[in-house]
């Protein structure tokens, strides 16, 4: 290991702040960053190239099931019916979201359907970018612009090939754009043009889950920034009682309590606390039991969320308020999980993350990119007859999630150091 440092102070002399109390693998990584090698970058474009024709192969080849259904919203938008109609080329699957999220679909339906499709592909493309190079800077605050941009270029293609993240694209989803909207707000203030909160609220607005960030928010005391979400949350959906009276009163008393109008729980995409108790207990906890278990897991998860990043770091805590939001929710599909991005760049570049970085990098990647919870059997019953090894892959993210939010209540509370981040800023 002295080695390895007397090597980085030769390479760079300049270089001169004590190393013993950075971990040496990290310390080479953001050096590195600044002039990555000619090769990383060739590689680096390569994987990129191939992650866009994987997308574009899947928006003209496929049927990305998931924005046919925004699309036949956002072309419904007005329609009393919203939430009863079905789209066709969609295995006949119904609107789920807010109705705002139907209105601000509306502008792509202008437009044919594959060229709102790939306008889709684009927008997050870009969503998925900007995702990587705000929780760079997240993870560590004094890099150089061209340091991240660098490092976004190399993080981008295997990012892209993650499961959670792939899938993605391959059903036309909204959550890179979400998780771009959430993690945008919490970036410093000279890297945002507008208030904070803005684009939280707007995100609940089209998709509830998010709005465990204005408790966060809360929590925080950042009271002016969650009275800013809220606001923004309230006036979409008041926007939509005006224009679309009955379906946005249909939503808010019926459907959007109604797990099943976003389909079977017991599916192994479900990596919520739903689906993973009811899988393994072969459907036999009440709703009651799962709902109290959910309730519990929140109050805690936010709660953790507040000690963390007063603690440890703002990147710690918004991913174990991420991973709780997801844990809660009664549907949590895998191409939700984004938060696995922000997770595998925190182990990889956060001063706070754990001693077994390395390993835990290499075990949540490589079963992301195996996609192991594809792997047991997943029609109608057969999770009732997973043996043990098959309930570990079936359930592998949502127990990834919960050996991170454990962890990190281990770390912060195992002692009280000092931490380097600066409080959140309004």
């Amino acid at each position: 290991m002295d080695a390895v440092r007397r090597l980085i102070r030769d390479y760079d002399p300049a270089f001169a702040e004590p190393l013993e109390s950075i971990n040496t693998s990290r310390a080479l990584l953001l050096r590195w960053a600044e002039r990555p090698p000619r090769l990383a970058i060739v590689i680096a474009v390569i994987l990129s190239m191939v992650a866009i024709g994987d997308a574009i192969d899947t928006d003209f080849f496929h049927n990305a099931i998931d924005f046919r259904v925004y699309f036949m919203g956002g072309q419904h938008f007005l329609d009393p019916h919203l939430y009863t109609l079905q789209a066709n080329q969609a295995s006949h699957l119904p609107f789920t979201y807010p109705p705002i999220a139907a209105l601000l679909i509306w502008p792509l339906t202008c437009i044919n359907y594959l060229t709102g499709l790939s306008l889709w592909s684009v927008l997050s493309f870009g969503a998925l970018g900007l995702i990587i190079y705000t929780v760079i800077g997240l993870a560590a605050r004094n890099l150089s612009t061209r340091a991240k941009l660098n490092l976004t270029l190399l993080m981008f293609g295997p990012c892209y090939f993650l499961e959670p993240i792939q899938q993605n694209f391959n059903y036309g989803q909204i959550n890179l754009l979400l998780g771009a909207m959430i993690l945008y707000d919490f970036a410093k203030r000279g890297e945002r043009r507008i208030p904070r909160g803005l684009l939280i609220g707007l995100a609940t607005a089209i998709k509830l889950i998010p709005g465990i960030f204005i408790l966060f928010l809360l929590v925080r005391r950042q009271f002016r920034s969650a009275l800013v979400a809220t606001g923004t949350f309230l006036g979409g959906n008041l926007l939509m009682l005006a224009l679309n009276p009955v379906a946005t009163r249909s939503y808010w008393s019926d459907y959007v309590s109604n797990p099943d109008h976003m389909g079977g729980v017991m599916y192994n995409s479900n990596q919520s606390l739903f689906g993973v108790i009811q899988r393994l207990a072969h459907q036999a906890v009440s709703n009651l039991t799962l709902t109290t278990v959910v309730a519990v897991t929140l109050l805690i998860g936010v709660t953790l969320s507040a000690f963390v990043g007063s603690r440890k770091s703002e990147l710690a805590a918004l991913i174990t308020v991420g991973f709780t939001g997801d844990l809660v929710s009664p549907i949590s599909w895998s191409h939700h999980l984004y938060w696995f991005v922000p997770l595998l760049i925190w182990l990889a570049l956060g001063q706070d993350s754990p001693r077994l970085r390395g390993l835990s990098m290499v075990v949540v990647a490589t079963a992301c990119w195996a996609s192991v919870i594809w792997l047991p059997p997943k029609d109608g019953s057969q999770p009732f007859h997973w043996t043990g090894l098959e309930q570990i892959a079936g359930n592998a993210y949502a127990l990834f999630m919960v050996a991170f939010l454990l962890t990190i209540a281990f770390q912060t509370f195992r002692r009280n150091g000092d931490s380097s981040e600066v409080p959140l800023s309004a």
